[in-house]
């Protein structure tokens, strides 16, 4: 589906005029607002996967929209889909998709057809790291992600930030939506695997403790629902793979 399709050019206008406030957190969580917002501005947006992405690519596109001005050059780490990356590339910013598009954590491969279906936007086929060919040191406005740092092994996932600094302008920004399991199966990784996304952005282990505390005791956080975890469960048995609390981490910060 076209990207227009999804977002039209008179609900980005809208929501250009709904954004220009927004003044996003350093780091935060999803939130049912987020969600109900979303869906008013991009119904159609806002149940393409029925899972956090459909919160998640809101949330960025939001945030970006507020904060890195229209003309700016955006890298997105990890595309797969390109949805979001080629509204930007309608709205005015240049953006760069960093994907080897070969199925990593579950991820598509079917580039070719991305291609044509997303053509607002440059593609680079290959991993996002300090070795990345094809994009100038210090040329970038804004890296972000969507649902991606979550799936790079730690050791890869602890260098990110020195990638991110390399090709980042002075006071560049870097922008992420990170699938959290807050409890359950995987709750324990998903703390060391947080850490390290807030290590490697300098932040304060203390803001991620603080973080997690209010979304937990916050009626307003967007957790993923049951249907969600049964789309993600696929043809699995439940007991392989039972119900988990999971939230997005949200971050949105000047480069270190």
């Amino acid at each position: 589906m076209r990207s227009v399709e999804l977002a039209s050019d008179d609900r980005l206008r809208a929501a250009s005029d709904l954004y220009r406030g927004y003044a996003p957190l350093e780091v935060s969580y999803g939130t049912v607002r987020d969600y109900c917002e979303g869906a008013d501005l991009f119904p159609a947006l806002s149940c393409y996967n029925r899972d956090l992405k459909d919160i998640q690519r809101i949330w960025v596109l939001k945030t970006i929209m507020a904060t890195v001005p229209v003309g700016g050059t955006l890298l997105e780490i990890g595309a797969g889909e390109p949805v979001i990356a080629d509204i930007l590339g309608r709205l005015g910013y240049r953006v760069i998709a960093v994907d080897p598009y070969e199925g990593a954590g579950n991820g598509p491969v079917e580039v070719e057809v991305f291609k044509e279906l997303y053509p607002n936007l440059e593609y680079n086929l290959a991993l996002f790291s300090t070795e990345l060919e094809g994009v100038e040191p210090h040329s970038i406005d804004c890296c972000y992600s969507i649902s991606v740092l979550e799936h790079i092994p730690l050791p890869e996932l602890a260098k990110i930030g020195d990638a991110i600094r390399k090709f980042s302008k002075p006071g560049g920004r870097s922008i992420h939506a990170v699938d959290y399991v807050a409890g359950g199966p995987g709750s324990d990784y998903h703390f060391s695997m947080v850490a390290t996304v807030f290590e490697a952005h300098r932040l304060s282990l203390q803001s991620l403790h603080r973080i997690l505390t209010e979304a937990d005791r916050d009626a307003e956080t967007y957790w993923l629902s049951a249907e969600s975890h049964n789309l993600w469960r696929g043809e699995r048995p439940y007991d392989e793979f039972p119900m988990r609390r999971c939230l997005s981490l949200q971050i949105a910060c000047d480069v270190p």
